[in-house]
């Protein structure tokens, strides 16, 4: 084998006394070419063997000019080099080289290390030129990624390299501390390819606050980035061209989630992770038992998954599998908290920015009938009599009707719809629950109820009069009925009627005169000074609508249906 010298190596035109200093920098021992200022640094590979680098340009050697070196450690060439893995070493164990990190005041961290023999052996015949060339910089892609060996530089972290490294069996690289600078890219985008997906059995132990029975299903289990995902089995967790990751049963960031080994006291089943997370302020916990050749696996993902997005300064794989603590908050923090305190507290009221003009009424909701009706010119909201009409198309029948909630986001959809008067009520995308739920809305965000304040006072007294005649009592809450305003009164009639049509069919859909109080009481009426709600609720508003739902042809008339509008 030819050897070739340093200076052959790095300049043509070097002199052969070549001058080398010897100096230690911060514990770091290198050698400095005096004539072209060139720092050189000693280091060993896998098998013992010195070679030098150089800290700026990370070009690498294998003996350097003007050494005392034996005949047989006679220097090499980078191509030499290659030559060595494929020739010299033919009983060297299959395994990549470590790769060892230092800290360097100009250059920070960097990674210095050579390719595994079993990846240079299939590559070095095809592309020796580019390996002699390439350089060991984290900072900078120069070496090819069919080249380097350590996924940390050039891509982000595989899963493959996580589970060598956390159960020790001969991993491509050991890493004592990396900084963020030498991954590309911010926390979320290295986490986007990180993905790992498995079969596994899954219970609930406590759900919403309260330990529940277990009942163990498949299921699969899907990590994707910072999110984790659990499906009901592989169907749905494949990916369709609305839904990129499926159609999961539960979804959990794995910043906001603890997990932890589950113990004896939560299942005598082995190899369980257990999850757990919050709801509305309320401990879900997930049971889930992972096949035992990828349990290991499995906890190092989700542990290096929480380590990037929850690192400020560097990736440290030692870390536990524990739920972070936030820790008490910044000065600048506290200066934030203290100012939005006092603006909370210094705000003006709304019925301050109200009366001056400021804030205004909606059009149509959190409004009230008279202004509506006003607006509008009619004597009851259009709203209301077109969100009864469209209700009632739909069918009377259905169980539960006016119980049943519908999404809250589609409802305040149709909420801003109808504030710019869209009153396109019929058309389909907006179902039964929907359009119940905004009837509903409406009545709950009236600045004054459809049963006014100014007979609430005389409402309660009469209820709560059990001395009066039931004829007299009708008679008197007729006639507190027609001493509110023309708005109110025609707005009740029709809704009640509509109540009365509900209750009618109350053998189907469940929804008796009791249960459609217990529904709307809070909704239709309530004191004009806040009172103990509970016993308002009970004394009030439930007898109160119970009591209208059972007399309407004798308060209201006869029922008639809703009037059409043009």
């Amino acid at each position: 084998m030819e050897n070739i010298s340093p200076s052959d190596i790095l300049s043509n035109n070097q002199a052969n006394g070549v001058r080398w200093r010897h100096c230690v920098n911060n514990g770091q021992e290198m050698y400095i070419n005096e004539a072209t200022n060139e720092k050189w640094v000693p280091a060993t590979d896998q098998y013992g063997k010195t070679y030098y680098y150089e800290l700026n340009t990370r070009h690498s050697v294998w003996a350097l000019e003007d050494l005392e070196t034996s005949p047989t450690d006679a220097p090499h060439s980078s191509d030499s080099l290659n030559n060595y893995l494929d020739i010299n070493e033919p009983n060297a164990p299959k395994e990549a080289f470590d790769c060892s990190v230092f800290e360097d005041e100009n250059n920070g961290s960097y990674v210095d290390q050579y390719p595994s023999v079993s990846r240079m052996s299939s590559i070095s015949k095809v592309n020796r030129r580019t390996m002699s060339q390439s350089k060991v910089s984290h900072r900078s892609s120069h070496i090819p990624s069919e080249v380097c060996s350590t996924q940390v530089i050039n891509r982000p972290f595989s899963l493959v390299s996580l589970d060598d490294q956390d159960q020790g069996a001969g991993g491509r690289f050991q890493i004592k501390n990396v900084s963020k600078e030498h991954i590309s890219g911010p926390s979320e985008n290295k986490l986007t390819h990180f993905e790992r997906r498995g079969a596994v059995i899954r219970t609930m132990l406590i759900e919403n606050g309260k330990r529940i029975s277990k009942k163990w299903i498949p299921g699969v289990l899907h990590l994707s980035g910072p999110l984790l995902f659990l499906y009901k089995d592989n169907k749905p967790s494949l990916p369709k061209i609305h839904q990129p990751l499926g159609k999961p049963d539960v979804q959990f960031n794995i910043r906001e989630v603890k997990v932890s080994e589950a113990n004896g006291e939560q299942t005598s089943r082995k190899n369980v992770l257990k999850i757990e997370c919050e709801t509305a302020g309320k401990l879900n916990v997930h049971l889930v038992q992972i096949p035992a050749i990828d349990y290991e696996s499995w906890k190092a993902a989700i542990r290096y998954a929480k380590d990037l997005l929850n690192e400020d300064h560097g990736v440290t794989l030692g870390r536990s599998l524990t739920r972070y603590d936030s820790g008490q908050p910044s000065v600048l923090d506290k200066k934030l908290l203290v100012k939005l305190r006092d603006f909370f507290r210094t705000r003006p009221t709304a019925a301050s920015l109200r009366s001056r003009g400021i804030l205004k009424n909606e059009s149509v909701f959190a409004s009230t009938i008279m202004q509506i009706c006003e607006n509008e010119d009619s004597d009851v909201p259009n709203f209301i009599v077109r969100a009864i009409r469209a209700i009632e198309a739909r069918g009377l029948d259905h169980v539960g009707i006016y119980r049943s909630s519908g999404n809250g986001a589609t409802i305040q959809k149709l909420r801003c719809a109808v504030n710019q008067y869209n009153y396109s009520l019929n058309s389909e995308k907006w179902s039964l629950e929907v359009l119940t739920g905004a009837l509903k809305l409406f009545f709950r965000e009236l600045k004054e109820p459809l049963i006014t304040f100014k007979i609430y006072p005389e409402v309660d007294q009469l209820l709560g009069d059990n001395n009066i005649a039931p004829d007299l009592k009708v008679i008197r809450m007729r006639e507190l009925i027609n001493s509110m305003p023309v708005p109110h009164i025609d707005t009740s009639r029709i809704f009640f009627h509509h109540l009365y049509r509900v209750m009618q069919l109350s053998s189907i859909n469940q929804m008796h005169s009791y249960n459609l109080a217990i529904v709307f009481g809070p909704s239709l009426i309530w004191p004009e000074v806040e009172s103990v709600a509970y016993r308002a609720l009970k004394s009030v508003q439930v007898p109160c609508i119970e009591y209208l739902l059972t007399h309407v042809e004798e308060i209201f008339g006869p029922v008639t249906p809703p009037p059409v509008i043009s």
